[in-house]
């Protein structure tokens, strides 16, 4: 988190073009070959604008996906199957 002429919160980080940017009062993410860093503008403070900056790694952000697609796709075939059956042949049995 980066205040308004201050030093930086949190991790250490330096204080790149893109919080720069930020520090104008934009919220913006940006691709950083690694990752994913997310800026977040927080204004009204007395000082100036302050940043919250995440950074979130391209592994962070794929892990999980294919299990999720998985579930879902099993998911939407037993719902396919058990929804084309007539209602009187779940009830017969």
């Amino acid at each position: 988190m980066f205040l308004p002429g201050q030093d930086p919160l949190g991790a250490p980080a330096g204080r790149t073009a893109a919080v720069r940017l930020a520090e104008r009062g934009q919220s913006f993410t940006v691709d950083d070959g690694g990752g994913q860093e997310i800026l977040v503008a927080v204004q009204g403070l007395p000082g100036g604008t302050a940043v919250i900056r995440t950074f979130v790694s391209h592994g962070e952000l794929t892990r999980g996906v294919t299990e999720a697609w998985v579930v879902l796709a099993v998911l939407g075939g037993v719902l396919l199957v058990w929804g084309s059956r007539p209602p009187t042949d779940w009830w017969a049995r």
